[in-house]
């Protein structure tokens, strides 16, 4: 029985849609579907009642569910006690990084490190960012990359590593490039290109547009390459985080500050009950090289 197919069976009994579990799930609808099918097939007995344009669970569907969240969480804990297991036996730090972040600063971290104990070794798990904090709970790793704005509380541990801020990607020829910098304000009656749903900047960026801009609702959510396509193509304003803007774009476009600013600090979450020897020297090693000499 695939683990992966329970899990898309819980989702899909929260939704009770194809097309958002599978937006949830990152899967087309139709994988989706031939999975579920394929854990009824394995069941002998169908899960959903399927309708025109809804479904529900059938009685079976409902009895069975609780034993696959039982399933899922036993097989999650089991993974846990086997990761931290073979962590101990080979001294592996895990570490989670979103796609989006830059790993200048981290690799510089790790290779010091590495270099200081070339006994330990580094296993990476890359995610979407936003992602980081919900896989962080599920011990897929005890460490991870993730930015935080100044007014946001959370529930870990975290090492500073670099601040940085969001800024607009606009086009030389548009209006708004005419001043020193571009007030939020001003971006009411614009297209407005934020960063792709799960990321950490997505969040930080709606964090302040939601007080600067309440009534605004229509962003479009992208992935970095498209939204420079976009903004050169279509005359509309991208907001993304500087390191993003860093590499060279067309002579086209422009990059600009925003007001207000909106800020963070990159750096390093963890959970020290979590570590395991490796993890932990990290971790000191670490805050000795973040903390202001």
């Amino acid at each position: 029985m695939e683990i992966t197919h329970l899990k898309e069976f819980i989702v899909l009994t929260e939704t009770l849609s194809y097309v958002e579990a599978a937006e949830k799930l990152y899967i087309s609808q139709p994988v989706l579907s031939k999975h579920i099918k394929a854990l009824e097939k394995e069941l002998g007995a169908d899960l959903f009642i399927r309708g025109a344009r809804s479904i529900e669970l059938t009685e079976f569907g409902r009895l069975y569910l609780p034993f696959a969240s039982k399933i899922i969480e036993t097989y999650e804990q089991s993974e846990a006690k086997r990761k931290s297991y073979l962590s101990q036996k080979e001294h592996l730090v895990h570490f989670g990084v979103g796609e989006d972040f830059h790993l200048y600063e981290y690799q510089l971290y790790m290779t010091s490190y590495i270099r200081k104990y070339p006994n330990y070794r580094f296993a990476l798990t890359e995610t979407l960012s936003g992602m980081g904090p919900e896989l962080f709970g599920k011990s897929q790793f005890n460490m991870f990359a993730t930015a935080l704005t100044p007014t946001q509380t959370f529930d870990f541990n975290f090492i500073p590593v670099a601040t940085g801020r969001m800024q607009a990607l606009i086009r030389k020829d548009h209006t708004l490039a005419k001043g020193s910098c571009i007030n939020l304000a001003d971006l009411q009656h614009e297209t407005v290109i934020l960063p792709s749903i799960n990321t950490v900047f997505l969040s930080i960026a709606e964090e302040t547009l939601r007080k600067v801009l309440p009534d605004k609702h229509d962003y479009i959510r992208s992935s970095y390459n498209a939204a420079r396509t976009i903004v050169d193509t279509d005359s509309d304003i991208a907001i993304l985080h500087e390191e993003a803007l860093k590499e060279p774009l067309p002579d086209s476009l422009l990059v600009m500050d925003i007001e207000p600013a909106i800020t963070y600090t990159r750096g390093i979450a963890y959970r020290y009950e979590s570590l395991n020897e490796a993890e932990k020297a990290f971790l000191e090693f670490a805050t000795e090289l973040s903390t202001p000499k």
